[in-house]
């Protein structure tokens, strides 16, 4: 969904703009949110059972799409 994509966008940004958070370490957040069990439990708590899972693989999504941009970029450039 176009919607969450926007709002993991903004998480990735509000995130940058106070380290570094390469994209490997924002997919490693995500499996931090589906499998911490400290985490998953606030979230699920929260926002429902499957919330945890849901943020995961629309983080992990994201990266994936970003380095699809990453590879097509340097592809165009050589």
């Amino acid at each position: 969904d176009e919607c969450i994509q926007d709002m993991i966008s903004d998480l990735f940004n509000f995130m940058n703009r106070f380290y570094r958070c390469s994209i490997g370490m924002f997919r490693g957040l995500a499996e931090v949110y589906e499998f911490n069990t400290n985490f998953s439990r606030i979230l699920s708590r929260n926002y429902g059972e499957e919330m945890p899972k849901y943020i995961a693989k629309a983080m992990i999504y994201f990266c994936d799409i970003l380095i699809l941009h990453e590879i097509l970029i340097k592809t165009l450039l050589v």
